[in-house]
């Protein structure tokens, strides 16, 4: 979810669901200091990019392709030919 991929305050403003008044707040706050609006979208362009690019991604789908297929060739039960 969004709390692992966005650091309240960092990289972005995290608002529990339901608190209107508080998403308002933050709202505001980003609508008067522009400046700190675009260095948050900067600092979550640049974890997006290091966390959850193309590479890093298929990297990680790899990873539990081969962790897998560890599993399966070490079960008894899963390997080609027994029954």
């Amino acid at each position: 979810g969004l709390p692992h991929m966005i650091d309240s305050g960092c990289s972005g403003i995290l608002i529990s669901p339901g608190l209107v008044q508080e998403l308002a707040e933050a709202l505001i706050l980003l609508a008067r200091d522009r400046e700190r609006a675009k260095e948050l979208g900067r600092r979550a362009a640049v974890h997006a990019r290091s966390h959850f690019s193309g590479e890093v991604m298929v990297e990680r789908v790899k990873e539990v392709y081969d962790q897998v297929l560890r599993w399966t060739s070490a079960s008894p039960l899963l390997r080609k030919g027994e029954k």
